[in-house]
């Protein structure tokens, strides 16, 4: 396959952001060392991504550079960057003789996946690195065809396309400048850099690191950019123990998200589903020591429930009030308040872990409700939110919306201090949330999610703390804790290693009737591994197998036994992630 190069922010004139845009936390390497934002401070930059392998675009981009940086009435103001977004190919040692072909001033740089798309999210853009269809064989690359300015204080400013002689004319006045008449779409409003917000939105309103692995298919239509994200996995499930069980497992969700401009901000139209009340077994799938919700009026304990039909149908808008604060509302049929981290199956800490926590309803576990109103505000590192929700648990029929008063309360405050962390901390007070248990919860979360670079890929982090504190009218108040910690790395893009470790306090375990509050501590650790097959670009088909080995008191032994413990193998269906699409169809144009 010959390569090929997509343009998704060639400009005709120079653009500026509404103010400079500082540059988060990147580290990249050069053949003279590495380079990060401190690093660009000094001189103007004009920076430029792409791949030494690159057919046309590129080299005809540089040699306009190495022209308009010949015109400069005073070079040494200026420096020339390119950051190749192929770093398979292209090692620091190569660019740089790349580069210097051009001008022996230009420098060439490179970085793992994480630090280049740390990179494009902070120039509000994105890029595309495909994948060969066979080992040793050609790939495609999409990339911007944009020459993005940096001003001597390490902030975006601007971008140029690479025609005519604009870019040496603005830099030889005085004082240099890089700014046009504004576009007739706003630069926040273009297809990749919606791309990237997206990419930091976890479920509901709720915020995952802006770097985390995304993977979705995605179309543009008029104005529309649609992203479809998803996954299914189908396998057999061992739990061990007398109350354990065999039996085949088919987990799966879907989700759309619809975003387009309107008025002077976004709307997002959200619609999320799974078919697990046709896919699982009757009564949920067995995982020991889970609880919460029923199944034919009674508790369910040692299962995991089924999904319902419809998981999410809501819409939001984003009013941008300046270039630092976006104002939002947020709400619909169903949804997801302002209430714990973002839900196990959108984090990146538990892409392939099928699972839910058993922590699940102490932290995460109103990521459906019917009935949900959410009003907030971001403004640059924080972002504060309160809803107003019914928080009643589904009922048995997974097929309706079980729509009730939204009497129940929750508050969020996030904090991101660069696009790798998100910080939560959440309390909502739930009116009946269960059906055989009744009484309020006040539910109290914090978690910690962080998505690194490593040398062998990302790695993907979340320690979470959740406190469900039940309050009985004629019982009184009785506190359950969770703890958690879950990490997946995605090594080498095609093998994924997961594993969560847990600790909480569980209630209505046999022997004990399945109302009672005599709470049991139970540990759980698991550790996984799903191989991607690569039979196709255009789909992630995984391979993978885990196991489960479990703590808890004495006195549950006659029940579960001495030393419980589940494994699982099963097959992974999904989207495959950004940057692995291998050819330009299906991505926004």
């Amino acid at each position: 396959m010959i390569p090929f190069v997509l343009a998704l922010a060639a400009l005709p004139h120079a653009v500026a952001p509404a103010a400079p845009r500082e540059l988060p936390p990147f580290e990249l390497q050069a053949a003279d060392g590495p380079i990060t934002p401190e690093l660009l401070k000094g001189r103007w930059t004009w920076l430029y991504l792409g791949f030494a392998n690159c057919p046309d675009i590129c080299p005809t981009t540089l040699g306009y550079l190495a022209d308009q940086y010949r015109r400069l009435a005073d070079p040494a103001k200026v420096q020339v960057l390119f950051v190749s977004v192929d770093p398979a190919r292209d090692t620091p040692a190569t660019l740089a003789q790349y580069t210097r072909y051009f001008h022996p001033a230009f420098q060439g740089a490179t970085g793992n996946r994480l630090a280049l798309d740390t990179l494009a999210a902070g120039l509000g853009t994105r890029f595309e690195v495909g994948k060969p269809r066979e080992p040793g064989g050609s790939y495609g690359v999409m990339h911007p065809n944009s020459v993005f300015v940096i001003d001597p204080k390490g902030r975006l400013v601007g971008t140029y396309a690479p025609a005519g002689d604009e870019l040496s004319a603005d830099f030889n006045e005085a004082p240099p400048v890089a700014v046009a008449p504004a576009a007739s779409v706003p630069a926040w409003c273009t297809p990749p850099v919606l791309m990237e917000r997206n990419r930091a939105m976890g479920s509901g309103t709720a915020l995952i690191p802006a770097v985390s692995p995304m993977r979705n298919w995605a179309v543009t239509a008029e104005d529309w950019l649609w992203m479809f994200h998803g996954n299914a996995v189908l396998g057999y499930n061992f739990q061990g123990g007398p109350r354990g069980d065999l039996t085949w497992a088919a987990e799966n969700w879907g989700m759309a998200m619809g975003t387009r401009p309107l008025g002077p901000g976004l709307l997002d139209l959200r619609l999320m589903g799974s078919a697990e009340a046709f896919t699982l077994p009757a009564g949920g799938t067995p995982q020991l020591f889970q609880a919460g919700e029923t199944y034919r009026f009674n508790p369910l304990i040692d299962h995991q429930h089924p999904h319902d039909l419809i998981m999410e149908l809501a819409a939001r808008y984003t009013w941008r009030y300046d270039d630092a604060t976006d104002l939002f509302l947020y709400g619909g049929p169903a949804g997801e308040p302002a209430l714990g981290p973002s839900a196990f199956m959108h984090r990146p800490s538990a892409a392939d872990n099928a699972w839910a926590p058993l922590g699940h309803h102490n932290q995460d576990s109103t990521h459906i409700s019917y009935g949900v109103a959410t009003a907030g505000v971001r403004r640059g590192q924080f972002q504060v939110e309160a809803s107003a929700f019914n928080g009643r648990e589904p009922d048995e029929d997974r097929l309706n919306l079980d729509l009730g008063p939204m009497d129940s309360l929750s508050g969020r405050l996030s904090w991101i201090p660069d696009p790798r962390w998100v910080l939560q901390v959440s309390h909502g007070h739930l009116v009946e949330p269960e059906r055989l248990h009744p009484g309020n919860i006040e539910r109290t979360t914090a978690s910690i999610a962080s998505v690194q670079a490593t040398a062998w890929g990302p790695l993907s982090t979340q320690l979470t703390w959740g406190q469900n504190l039940e309050i009985h009218p004629a019982l009184g108040a009785y506190p359950h804790q969770s703890y958690g910690l879950e990490s997946q790395l995605d090594a080498w893009e095609t093998w994924h290693c997961y594993g969560r470790l847990e600790i909480l306090d569980r209630d209505g375990l046999p022997p004990g009737p399945p109302l009672n509050h005599d709470n049991k501590r139970i540990e759980a650790f698991t550790l996984g591994l799903c191989k991607d097959l690569g039979i196709s670009t255009r789909f992630d088909l995984g391979l993978g197998a885990d196991a489960t080995v479990y703590g808890k008191d004495s006195s549950l032994d006659a029940n579960y036994g001495y030393n419980p413990f589940a494994f699982r193998f099963y097959l992974r269906l999904r989207p495959p992630a950004m940057g692995a699409t291998g050819t330009p169809d299906g991505m926004p144009m």
